[in-house]
Order: C-alpha cells, then sequence, then structure tokens
C-alpha cells in the first residue's frame, strides 16, 4: 500500500507545483 501511496502524494504535489508554476507565470 505505501509503496502505491508514496508515488501518488508526489505526483499530486508534481501537479499542485505545476499549476502554480502556470498561475505565477501567467
Amino acid at each position: 500500500m505505501n509503496k502505491s501511496i508514496i508515488p501518488n502524494l508526489f505526483t499530486s504535489a508534481n501537479l499542485a507545483f505545476g499549476v502554480l508554476g502556470i498561475t505565477l507565470s501567467a
């Protein structure tokens, strides 16, 4: 379970930072 949850957290974090980056650069 943890091996599946940890990558999901990193993926969601990357998406969140990506959205922030797009918002700031826009």
